[in-house]
Parts: C-alpha cells; structure tokens; sequence
C-alpha cells in the first residue's frame, strides 16, 4: 500500500500543531522544537507504510515529548488500513465475490 501526498500532509500538519502547541505550553523549548524539526525532516520522503512505522517509532524514541505523534500516527496508519481493506471489499462484493470478500475480514 502506497503513501498518498494528502496522507502524508495530513500527519505532517498535525506534527506541526503538536510541536506549535508544546511550544506555545512551555514544554519544549526552541532548541528541542529545532532539533526534532532537523531530525523529522531528515526522514523525508516516507516511502511506504513499513517506512514510515519504522521512523516515527525511532522519531518518538528520540523525542519523547513528542510522544503523542507517534500514537496519532499509528492511529492513522491503522485507519488507513482499515479504509483499504473495506474499499477492496466493496468492490468485490459489487462484482458479486462475495465470500471473497468476507474472505479479506479473516486475514
């Protein structure tokens, strides 16, 4: 499963308001908001999901404030998977492969 541009900005969007929001709180300073910020994008592009699961994992390690990144996302990984799996089983059950289809909630 690909990477979309509109998934990958939805996730740097909220890095963004994360890190805007721990600065403005007074939990991070300017110096660990740099830091993550160099660290983050030394892990562009994100090449696919395994990709992006594995730096974001090392990325929360490494900044541990930032924590609640990580969590959202693998909730929006999930997510994603979730979609993928009920788009596929929508259009077999719509070309009438319907055991094919619930075949895919088993896996």
């Amino acid at each position: 499963m690909s990477l979309s541009d509109e998934f990958v900005k939805k996730i740097e969007i909220e890095y963004l308001k994360l890190l805007s929001q721990l600065l403005e709180d007074g939990k991070i300073d300017r110096t660990y908001a740099k830091s993550s910020a160099q660290k983050y994008l030394s892990y562009l592009p994100f090449e696919s999901i395994e990709d992006i699961q594995g730096k974001i994992q090392k990325f929360g390690e490494e900044f541990p404030e930032l924590g609640k990144y990580t969590i959202y996302v693998h909730g929006e990984i999930d997510e994603l998977k979730t979609q993928n799996v009920l788009e596929k089983m929508r259009h077999m059950m719509k070309n009438d492969n319907i055991d094919e289809a619930l075949n895919l909630v088993t896996k």
